[in-house]
């Protein structure tokens, strides 16, 4: 079973472009959503094993979405994206309520299938241990965790 995905970025070129890359990649697409409102009912509606959501959205910010996530409970894992580079977000990057954060140059399958198979210890990305010693090659690697603890280039239009 490939991992579900919803993508959140007010961008339908971004969002195109993602979608084609991470279903050639091994993740099923499973919605797409504009704004931070939407992504929220759509996180519902979906139950996504993975939210790619854009810092910079109109209304609720990716900040937002991911903390009211967070406080409800959502099993998805959310992933921050973003045109700038994680620098530009300081502190409030480190104390999101989110799996991680990938730049959108740097966005694809590999890289996000890496991310999801780290682990915070302390506050630190750690690759985990145990089932999966390592980052996985492909998403499809990711179904092979026995915990869910050890679980390219796009630019915006």
């Amino acid at each position: 079973m490939r991992p579900t995905i919803l993508i959140v970025d007010d961008h339908a070129g971004f969002r195109d472009a993602a979608r084609a890359l991470l279903q050639a990649e091994g993740f099923d697409v499973v919605g797409e959503a504009v704004d931070g409102v939407e992504a929220l009912g759509e996180v519902q509606r979906l139950t996504p094993d993975v939210v790619l959501l854009d810092i910079q959205l109109p209304g609720l910010d990716g900040f937002a979405v991911a903390e009211r996530l967070a406080a409800a409970g959502s099993p998805s894992e959310v992933v921050l994206i973003s045109s700038r580079e994680a620098s530009s977000y300081g502190p409030r990057l480190a104390g999101a309520a989110a799996r991680g954060f990938l730049a959108k140059a740097d966005l694809s399958g590999v890289a996000l299938a890496r991310l999801l198979a780290q682990r915070r210890v302390a506050g630190v990305e750690q690759v985990g241990v145990g089932a999966l010693a390592r980052a996985p090659d492909s998403p499809a690697d990711l179904v092979e965790l026995s915990q869910p603890e050890q679980v390219g280039s796009l630019d915006d239009q």
